[in-house]
């Protein structure tokens, strides 16, 4: 097990990204300095930090994904950016309101990407597009389609032939939510649901055939269908204290989720049942991933700490 823990940081980590290679870890912390990349991983030198992401007012990153080559990292910020991990320099990517942030994600083959934005006036109230990532101009665009409801959350894909995202009517209750499933081709939509239990945030297992979503002290687990979501099951933290974040690990066997309580927990995802609870004496728990070969995981605390260690379940 390693502490990660760089001069100076005392904001929580809200963000925590391994590499393509599982070699690097990116960490975000809400003290606006930018992004810190860790590499050499298991025994890491000290982090690489990004400021010009901070400079540029990108923070606080709340999403990032790296590019399959890793040569480059998407960032969810206002406007939309694509950050060198070689020179640490951003491109911002236009979108069509410059003071409105925006969500991304990365197709499946690192190609495109899908960018959704929702303004809170007017209309369209919000879009979304598909662009490929080597010219994510507008110009570019592969599809882009308009929408009379506000997209709060970010897409994920599903498989590489569709993904979904949860909309809501303008100033819109959560009874009136919904998920959507659409063409990743077309953005075409294929069927919704009701998404009031929602936490708006979704996370897709790695083969797609479900995802989950926190909220509050509830995560939800939906199947996904050719042609509905249905509820599978619901986990609800023992201590009654709020799940901050979740992930799949990358065989599908299990989710974690971290909490207020202090603890990272690991749900069998066969049983839905505690299967491992792992608790480090750090403070509260704000983040969680897997490596992509599943060997190591990562959470982040709320003072600035990381801890990482092996995966040996």
């Amino acid at each position: 097990m390693l502490v990660l823990k760089a001069k100076g940081e005392r904001g929580r980590i809200d963000l925590v990204e391994f590499a393509p290679d599982s070699s690097a870890l990116l960490t975000a912390a809400q003290d606006g300095q930018g992004i810190r990349l860790w590499e050499g991983l298991p025994n890491p030198s000290a982090p690489r930090l990004y400021p010009d992401i901070a400079l540029r007012g990108l923070n606080p990153i709340q999403h990032a994904q790296f590019t399959p080559d890793g040569r480059s990292i998407l960032l969810r910020a206002k406007p939309l950016g694509i950050c060198d991990r070689v020179t640490g320099t951003v491109r911002a990517v236009e979108m069509w309101d410059a003071t409105h942030g925006c969500h991304f994600a990365l197709a499946p083959d690192g190609l495109t990407f899908l960018a959704t934005q929702y303004v809170s006036y007017g209309q369209p109230l919000g879009r979304i597009t598909s662009r490929p990532l080597a010219d994510p101009t507008a110009g570019a665009a592969l599809w882009v389609q308009e929408l009379d409801r506000q997209l709060n959350y970010p897409p994920v894909f599903l498989s590489r032939e569709r993904f979904a995202v949860v909309d809501v009517p303008l100033a819109g209750a959560r009874d009136d939510m919904r998920c959507t499933v659409r063409s990743a081709r077309t953005g075409e939509l294929l069927f919704s649901c009701d998404a009031s239990t929602y936490g708006g945030t979704l996370h897709p297992s790695p083969c797609g055939s479900m995802f989950a979503t926190p909220n509050a002290t509830n995560v939800h687990i939906f199947a996904v269908g050719e042609s509905s979501i249905e509820l599978r099951a619901t986990l609800q933290n023992d201590s009654r204290k709020l799940f901050t974040g979740i992930a799949f690990h990358p065989s599908g066997k299990y989710l974690a989720a971290t909490s207020n309580d202090e603890t990272v927990k690991l749900y069998d995802t066969n049983t839905w049942e505690v299967a491992h609870t792992f608790t480090w004496k750090i403070g509260r728990m704000r983040s969680i991933a897997f490596s992509p070969d599943g060997a190591l995981a990562a959470a982040g605390g709320d003072k600035g700490q990381v801890i990482v260690w092996d995966v040996d379940f």
